[in-house]
């Protein structure tokens, strides 16, 4: 129930179209950055393990490389604006 409340208030900031980057609350999002799934966490404001289960909810695309996920910027954009 938390995180569900906390991703409706990030998905309630502005997005400014056309800029690279985005500022969710003074999260600094940069769209062609890649973000592993603990960096990704950090933005949210949950755990690596959360993160993890919308990776496998397949609500959040993400990539394995070796051991870790990888997240684009812009797909973490638009995780938080839905």
């Amino acid at each position: 129930m938390l995180v569900v409340l906390e991703r409706l208030t990030l998905a309630l900031a502005t997005f400014v179209l056309g800029k690279k980057t985005f500022d969710v609350f003074s999260r600094k999002i940069d769209l062609n950055k890649l973000y592993s799934a603990k960096e990704a966490a950090k933005l949210f404001g949950t755990t690596e393990k959360e993160v993890m289960a919308f990776i496998e909810a397949k609500e959040l695309k993400a990539k394995k490389v070796g051991r870790v996920y990888i997240i684009t910027g812009k797909e973490i954009i638009r995780f938080l604006s839905e």
